[in-house]
């Protein structure tokens, strides 16, 4: 009989382990159907490449309702006019030069992924792409004209990305670094104002706090199910070994 209980109660608590879990990544999986947004942003960007312009054009056209959708459901209120005039600029860029064309794509697949992607983000790779980038320029104190409108080009290309991952703050005081890099005209003080935009490159750290509080949310929930399991398991033995003890006491009696 106590054996009957003991499956029972632990079925229960596996259905009921289950719905949780359930609950729990029901919003990582509402991003499943973003693979393919991913592959086809990427696929454009491919077709630019291979300077395939017209089919790259065709491709996000067709696809453009489901970019819509995306920006719509899961960029922020506030940053949404920007993706839409960089999609727009992707869509309708026929009169722009090859390089302004593979820039703007560049763009819109970073812009996608910072919101899209958080296990492995091609922004982050770009970042760390431009940190490297500039930290040799400065170890070389190799700090040209050509090499400064580069970096400028480079952070013009991920800002927008930036500004979805970064602070309100972070993202001011690292745009601000590059617009005075930009204003250094004359060279001469290129290479400390290159000294800020790295630090402040350096000193941007990516606001992670809902990864951070799923992640301590799920620690809760396992500790508490778990305890509720130990509990559980725990009563039922109890009560088996009172009633084995209360069935041995009248076996003697008798």
């Amino acid at each position: 009989m106590f054996k009957k209980i003991i499956n029972l109660t632990l079925i229960a608590i596996i259905i009921c382990f289950i719905s949780i879990l359930g609950e729990h990544f029901s919003v990582k999986t509402v991003f499943a159907h973003h693979t393919n947004l991913s592959d086809t942003i990427h696929q454009y960007e491919r077709f630019l490449q291979e300077e395939r312009f017209d089919t790259a054009n065709s491709l996000l056209a067709n696809h453009k309702e489901e970019i819509l959708k995306f920006i719509t459901d899961d960029v922020p209120d506030e940053l949404q006019m920007e993706f839409l005039s960089l999609l727009d600029d992707n869509i309708s860029n026929g009169t722009v030069d090859n390089n302004t064309k593979k820039k703007q794509a560049l763009s819109l697949i970073l812009a996608i992924d910072s919101v899209n992607n958080s296990n492995s983000p091609i922004w982050m790779k770009w970042k760390k792409s431009t940190e490297d980038s500039i930290s040799a320029m400065l170890e070389n104190k190799q700090v040209t004209d050509e090499k400064i409108i580069q970096v400028i080009s480079n952070w013009d290309t991920m800002s927008l990305a930036m500004e979805v991952v970064l602070s309100e703050e972070q993202y001011i005081q690292l745009e601000q670094s590059y617009m005075d890099l930009d204003s250094e005209s004359n060279g001469i003080n290129n290479f400390e104002q290159l000294e800020v935009v790295y630090n402040e490159m350096n000193n941007a750290v990516i606001n992670d706090e809902e990864n951070e509080k799923d992640g301590l949310t799920f620690g809760w929930m396992i500790l508490i199910v778990g305890g509720f399991i130990t509990l559980t398991l725990t009563y039922v033995g109890w009560q088996k070994y009172k009633y084995d003890k209360k069935k041995r006491q009248k076996q003697t009696l008798n």
